[in-house]
């Protein structure tokens, strides 16, 4: 469940820019509409609320293989598909590589020099590649993918 804390944002801790019970209170009717719009699913585009609870026994199962058995976890996407994982990695534990295992990359770039730079300092057998791409084929997540894909090859 999402809890919000806005305490900080109310009058009695920031004065006259801050916002005031009977504000709240004067929205709590679109509050409580908009709360059973999302119980009813009348907004089809937000079934993707119901992805935290589906799968969620395998996804654990999967993420403790992946951190019992994998050195490196190398996260391909451009953009948009790799500003979650990179925006959760910084706020969770900027650190973690140099405290954890598996090591996290991602790569989210054009340029080659920066996955050749992956390359020389991973051991690719030792490595679960996730590759997100929103629309199925940006170019430079499948070219990156390729070359990981001849190197593995090999």
């Amino acid at each position: 469940m999402l809890e919000v804390y806005f305490a900080n944002m109310m009058a009695d801790v920031l004065g006259e820019k801050g916002v005031s019970i009977n504000q709240i209170e004067a929205l709590r009717d679109r509050i409580n509409e908009a709360h059973q719009q999302i119980k009813d699913r009348k907004w089809r585009e937000l079934a993707f609320l119901d992805l935290v609870s589906q799968d969620i026994e395998q996804i654990k199962v999967m993420a403790k293989e992946i951190r019992e058995t994998s050195e490196n976890f190398l996260f391909l996407g451009m953009g948009g598909a790799a500003m979650g994982p990179r925006a959760i990695l910084n706020a969770l534990s900027q650190m973690h590589n140099v405290r954890n295992k598996p090591r996290i990359f991602i790569f989210d770039n054009a340029d080659p020099i920066i996955l050749k730079n992956i390359m020389n300092n991973i051991d690719l057998s030792k490595t679960t590649i996730n590759i997100v791409s929103k629309s199925g084929n940006t170019s430079e997540t499948v070219a990156a993918f390729m070359i990981l894909w001849e190197k593995m090859s090999r």
